[in-house]
């Protein structure tokens, strides 16, 4: 039997829009001042905002994440520190997601949920769970057309993954098999199996956690079917909000940048987490652009401040950012086929 939504074929491209949940950077934070290193300037070469860390349920690119990895490896000299993640990680780190897993009946449960809600930890990975004879495996592939996260994230994966089957599943170091790491063999082996409480092998075509089959069916202590039920909705309605229509959230971010003057489209992809050159393809796959969404904005602003104000058609074409008169004349024609003047006119011999 095969519990899975995952895609094994690993099509890397230079799509920049996969995330993963700003309280998993939390712990990677911690982890770096765990051994008495500078956070403050690795977030900022990162580009990642301190203040979304302690916001539940808030989200990074995965791309940012590997530029503070990397950062973290550097400075702190250790290739391995992603081992050290699990030991900063916070049960409410994770969302409802850590919840809904310690409250599942059985051990094949609480890992067929990890694969329901994996795009939940980072939209970049979905799990498999793969039952053979000898053995049940954890998968973590790579969805298509998305990068791979990097090799110290998935370390950190993997050591999460076996460290909460230990303390929380009540599962045995022996019951589990080994873990198949997608890096090159390392310099330093040894770190790896000094940090894993299981055989470790390198060069997998993905992450891979294998435990041995009879497990699955362990039942566990802290079952409870109304916790699950209560934070399996939690989680559903919060993959909701991540699969919503990205042209909403788009048109949203871009009223609120509106009102404040500055709707540029580099402050839209800041908004959105994501470079101006993605947000551009977004939009593209979505039939829009971000001029269209600004003309839209535009066009019902200038109709409103138009009809219902009486402010100089000069003031309004500058509260809607045009250059000149003129040009705000140009567009108002193209939206409604007169003048801005002739319209106002109009309106009020209708009033």
């Amino acid at each position: 039997m095969t519990t899975t939504n995952a895609n094994k074929t690993k099509a890397i491209t230079v799509n920049d829009d996969a995330t993963t949940l700003s309280s998993w950077a939390l712990a990677l934070v911690n982890t770096i001042k765990s051994v008495h290193c500078p956070v403050e300037p690795l977030l900022q070469e990162a580009g990642i905002d301190p203040s979304l860390l302690t916001q539940a349920g808030q989200r990074i690119p995965i791309q940012k994440m590997a530029v503070l990895w990397k950062a973290a490896v550097r400075e702190t000299g250790n290739p391995a520190i992603g081992l050290l993640v699990s030991q900063h990680l916070q049960t409410n780190h994770l969302y409802a997601f850590s919840y809904v897993i310690q409250a599942c009946g059985s051990v094949r449960e609480a890992l067929e949920t990890m694969v329901r809600f994996s795009a939940v930890i980072s939209t970049a990975v979905e799990l498999e769970l793969k039952e053979k004879k000898d053995c049940a495996e954890l998968i973590y592939g790579v969805r298509e057309n998305y990068p791979a996260p990097c090799h110290e994230a998935m370390d950190a994966s993997a050591a999460i993954t076996i460290i909460r089957a230990i303390n929380h599943l009540g599962l045995r170091p022996e019951d589990i098999v080994c873990v198949k790491l997608p890096r090159p063999y390392p310099d330093q082996p040894e770190l790896w199996k000094a940090g894993l409480p299981c055989p470790v092998h390198f060069d997998s075509d993905c992450l891979r956690v294998v435990f041995q089959p009879h497990v699955l069916e362990n039942e566990l202590p802290t079952a409870s079917p109304e916790i699950a039920s209560t934070n399996g909705e939690l989680l559903r309605r919060y993959l909701d909000s991540l699969n919503r229509n990205f042209v909403t959230r788009a048109r949203q971010h871009l009223a609120d940048l509106f009102i404040s003057g500055e709707a540029t489209q580099e402050a839209l992809a800041a908004e959105l987490n994501m470079s101006p050159r993605n947000l551009q393809r977004k939009l593209f796959s979505e039939e829009t652009s971000f001029r269209n969404l600004l003309d839209e904005l535009r066009q019902k602003q200038g109709l409103h401040d138009v009809q219902h104000s009486q402010k100089p058609i000069t003031e309004v074409a500058h509260d809607l950012g045009f250059s000149d008169t003129a040009s705000f004349s140009r567009a108002f024609k193209r939206w409604t086929g007169t003048s801005p003047t002739q319209y106002r006119k109009m309106k009020e011999v209708v009033l």
